[in-house]
């Protein structure tokens, strides 16, 4: 799995954004992932295949935004 990181997503009254795009998927965007808590369960959903494998996890899925295209 890549990690890249970036300057800008144009949500950063969000922040800390997350986008988790498989090859073939849709993207997960996830907002105001702060805390560790946030960020075991998003590391847990990853090493459970994350995107079309494993459910996101009802905690995570709190995190989940509206990319800022789409609003």
């Amino acid at each position: 799995m890549e990690v890249r990181t970036s300057d800008c997503l144009d949500a950063c009254e969000q922040s800390n954004v997350v986008v988790v795009h498989c090859s073939g998927g849709k993207p997960h965007w996830f907002g105001f992932v702060l805390s560790d808590a946030a960020l075991d369960d998003l590391e847990g959903w990853l090493a459970a295949g994350g995107p079309g494998a494993a459910p996101v996890p009802d905690t995570l899925d709190l995190h989940r935004l509206t990319p800022p295209r789409q609003r």
